[in-house]
């Protein structure tokens, strides 16, 4: 399933689609507004998108909304406690987490601020802050009960190869070996059979189409994604499969929708229109 995002023209959608069994479906718009820089978590077959950046003051926000695809419905839940876009999101032993990004609109105040989301309770809490420095457009992926906060840029520039563990059991930050050369950021990132995968990304002037799989703690290259380079993509897992969707290539956006079963990729059904970058995907029942 893919949520939002941002369309040529700079547009920002609320559009939702879900793929399954080889072919997509539109469903219910996302809870306006539209929004881009945002990040999805799923729990218990629920999806969650938090977080993001809106073409309207305050821009950043806190927001956070449940769909539930079996119905169709999108319910707004309680929002984060402060502010976030370009973050980085994903569950971990069936909470979701928000990891850094940034905090203001000129993108001047970086944040490294751990947000934790509990569905039972529908309520935020504050965790253990992000290792130093602080960065935005890192990839999260949840790899057994622990999250790994992979790569990104920090404020100033910095590219970074930076991978972090976080361990819930003991709110604790763990550093982990680097990513693999060269570093990046604005990749996606999934998880099959307990290997996580981080694809395509920017190294600060041009697109990549790496493939890098972590198995902690050893980094292994893997063939690399379908043709173009891209940033901005979404990536998420299904059915036993890694997904890169949609993203921003140097000749314009992109609608592709591309399947990773480790180790071979194959070209999918393109997403409906528009094609869009910055969107979100997550598995949802």
């Amino acid at each position: 399933m893919i949520a939002y995002g941002l369309r040529s023209g700079g547009n920002y959608v609320r559009d939702v689609d879900v793929y399954d069994a080889g072919s997509w479906t539109s469903k219910a718009d996302g809870v306006a507004p539209g929004r881009t820089g945002h990040r999805s978590a799923t729990l218990s077959q629920k999806g969650y998108v938090f977080g993001g950046f809106e073409g309207t003051s305050p821009f950043n926000m806190t927001r956070n909304d449940e769909y539930v695809q079996s119905s169709d419905v999108w319910t707004t839940k309680t929002a984060m406690s402060a502010a976030k876009a370009y973050h980085s999101g994903c569950a971990a032993s069936g909470q979701a987490y928000a990891f850094a990004g940034y905090s203001d609109v000129n993108a001047q105040t970086f944040s490294d601020a751990t947000y934790q989301y509990d569905t039972g309770g529908d309520s935020w809490s504050t965790k253990a802050s992000c290792p130093s420095p602080s960065r935005q457009l890192a990839t999260a992926i949840e790899i057994g009960a622990k999250a790994y906060l992979i790569c990104g840029i920090a404020l100033g520039g910095t590219i970074m190869s930076d991978n972090d563990e976080y361990d819930p059991s003991g709110n604790s930050w763990t550093a982990k070996t680097d990513c693999v050369s060269p570093a990046r950021h604005a990749s996606s990132g999934f998880q099959v059979s307990s290997k996580g995968y981080i694809t395509y990304g920017n190294l600060g002037g041009s697109l990549i189409r790496d493939t890098d799989q972590y198995v902690p703690d050893t980094w292994t290259s893997k063939a690399d994604g379908p043709s173009p380079a891209r940033w901005y993509q979404a990536g998420a897992y299904y059915g036993g499969a890694g997904y890169a969707t949609g993203g921003q290539g140097s000749s314009g956006l992109l609608s592709d929708h591309s399947e990773f079963t480790p180790d071979v990729w194959a070209t999918k059904n393109t997403i409906p229109s528009p094609a869009r970058q910055q969107l979100t995907s997550f598995e949802a029942a």
